[in-house]
């Protein structure tokens, strides 16, 4: 390797890096680990070592925004400046051009990220007209900063941050005034309150459908912890920045007020887990259209040219349309029949909607061996919701190894399921205990199916299992693989022929065996879920001709370390004429099957 420049790094970008690390190593010193990468977070803008965990409770009480570093972030530095040189003896004018020094300093230690340029910039361009003694439009201004953001970045236009930002500076700008006019108290604590509470609600009416496309959540509960956690947030960030500039000067003076703020630091994590653990502060909610945003958007400017008696009741339309918003797109969503072949890497995963709306889950994917990756959170449940699947009818668990539903747990915990169909089981394994257990939590209905039993979905849509028996196949291995479901559907055409699949979770060779001499060409399938993501194990010759798929899906994760697919299974497929598709070339593989059994294959890599 040749070192092309050293020290290639501009003397402005050199002193801030060093600020930071001196300012990350002195609150390292000074504060707890859990309360040192919050304040590191809320602080200078880096939430890179805040926990997984804090920060699904922030996300889940609704309060992730205090993670990002924002318009109050900046207020609060400006008090800080406003206490240090104080105006009295610098001069305001001195003062407001040390502010803008400052506040330049900010924006760069907290890496500029679209959210500081909005409020860096919107408070720069106020205090240079105050110094030229030019009346500043809010208009102009926020238009200058989105200018700013996106000229360094353009992409900066889709990032989650930026539309956050902006959207509750013009939410509040917009809606604020409508509320506050109304409202007319005498008492101090509870004027705040109630301020406080307006606020909250004027800046949620334009934030509320980002929430609702990125990230599938409402909360309902957003006023009272941001009425909490708010005031916290303001003194800890005063009191974090008094602490900063304090152990520039000695670390060991800096222990004193450093104690107060771990006490604070740890209460705001505190608020943060109670209000995220209420039942209402996340309501889960499928991926609006875009027209549905849109439609939202236009209700919203009319109610910003409405006079401000109609505004209330245009406001009401906006929180009846969310409601009706959510059930438009769930009816909208369920029209035809198709397959959708889940990318959960290593691990199976397939969706079924019937043409009469009916959903069915067969398998959810999830973490194998030491991969601590959450499939079920960061994968399945986002995926099921951006299908518009607000509920499961069925859900099947071919057998309980993690590939194969460690993801469902997610999906069980957050959608309402009405049916988990399952077989009785050879080995009795922890992931088997824990997903029965939260489905008697969430009484959902347990069906124990064996061979020769029928499920009738709806009309239209039945299952016939073929595997397992009442008398268990001995693997050696537990029995799991042996003995999972394997199960036949059939989609009733305008003809009154069927479309058929045949899944086959992770059976091996023994099993296939036993199921030629029971089912012979009765396993003859349009369809095939390839066994054991395509396992050397599997998939024999004689098996494959039985069947004869047209199509045979593999799940399969990108370079596993399984080796999977066999290059001989993949060639055995090749040889009966099935068109094959695998899940780490492929991605996602959709297939939808008209009703004269005519079928389309699409498919989605997400790179």
């Amino acid at each position: 390797m040749e070192v092309l420049k050293e020290n290639n790094v501009n003397l402005i970008d050199r002193f801030i890096n060093s600020v930071k690390m001196k300012i990350r190593n002195n609150l390292k010193e000074l504060l707890p680990e859990k309360a040192y990468s919050l304040a590191i977070g809320i602080l200078i803008g880096d939430d890179s070592e805040i926990d997984e965990e804090v920060v699904k409770s922030f996300k889940d009480s609704n309060l992730a925004h205090m993670l990002a570093i924002s318009g109050a972030h900046t207020n609060y530095v400006i008090l800080v400046i406003a206490l240090i040189a104080n105006k009295k003896h610098v001069g305001i004018q001195r003062q407001r051009a040390i502010t803008i020094v400052v506040l330049l300093v900010f924006m760069k230690l907290t890496g500029m990220s679209p959210s500081v340029v909005r409020a860096g910039t919107t408070c720069i361009i106020y205090l240079i007209s105050k110094l030229i003694y030019r009346k500043a439009d809010v208009a102009n201004t926020m238009a200058i900063a989105v200018l700013f953001t996106l000229i360094s970045n353009p992409f900066n236009l889709f990032n989650i941050g930026m539309q956050l930002s902006y959207a509750g500076s013009i939410s509040i700008i917009l809606f604020y005034s409508v509320f506050s006019k109304k409202v007319e108290i005498n008492n101090k604590v509870l004027k705040y309150i109630v301020e406080s509470m307006l606020i909250s609600i004027s800046a949620n009416i334009l934030i509320l459908p980002i929430m609702w496309y990125h990230f599938n959540t409402i909360s309902l509960t957003f006023i009272f912890s941001n009425l909490f956690a708010g005031p916290i947030l303001g003194i800890s960030i005063v009191l974090g920045l008094a602490i900063i500039i304090i152990s520039f000067i000695s670390v060991k003076v800096a222990y004193i007020p450093g104690v107060l703020l771990n006490v604070l630091l740890s209460s705001l994590i505190k608020i943060a887990e109670f209000f995220g653990n209420m039942y209402f502060s996340k309501i889960i909610v499928i991926t609006p259209s875009l027209l549905i945003i849109i439609c939202y958007y236009v209700i919203c400017a009319i109610a910003v040219f409405m006079k401000k008696k109609t505004k209330f009741k245009i406001i009401s339309m906006i929180v009846i349309f969310v409601v009706l918003g959510n059930f438009i797109s769930i009816i909208l969503a369920n029209r035809d029949f198709k397959i959708y072949f889940v990318d959960v890497g290593q691990g199976d995963c397939t969706l079924i909607k019937t043409p009469l709306g009916k959903a069915i889950l067969i398998d959810g994917g999830g973490a194998t061996g030491s991969n601590s990756f959450d499939v079920g959170n960061k994968t399945l449940l986002p995926y099921l919701l951006d299908r518009k699947i607000s509920g499961l009818d069925y859900i099947m668990v071919s057998h309980f190894d993690s590939d194969h539903c460690q993801g469902l747990e997610a999906v069980i915990e957050n959608l309402k399921v009405k049916n988990l169909i399952i077989s009785k089981q050879a080995t009795i394994t922890q992931e088997y205990k824990k997903i029965i257990n939260m489905c008697k939590q969430k009484k959902v209905n347990i069906i124990v199916v064996k061979r020769e039993d029928g499920i009738n979905i709806d009309k239209y849509v039945h299952l016939e299992i073929l595997h397992p028996s009442e008398k268990f196949l001995d693997d050696g291995k537990g029995g799991l693989n042996a003995n999972a479901i394997v199960c036949k559907l059939f989609y009733k055409l305008r003809d009154n022929r069927y479309f058929t699949i045949l899944f086959t979770g992770d059976i091996e060779e023994e099993a296939e065996i036993e199921l030629e001499k029971l089912y012979g060409k009765v396993l003859k399938a349009d369809i095939l879920k390839v066994a054991h993501h395509g396992s050397k194990t599997s998939s024999r010759e004689e098996f494959l001709k039985l069947v004869s798929p047209k199509i045979a899906l593999i799940g399969v994760g990108e370079n596993n370390k399984f080796g999977h697919p066999n290059d001989g299974v993949l060639e055995r497929l090749k040889e009966i004429g099935s068109k094959g598709y695998r899940t780490d070339e492929d991605g996602e593989i959709s297939i939808k099957i008209d009703t004269k059994g005519r079928y389309k294959v699409q498919k989605f890599i997400e790179k």
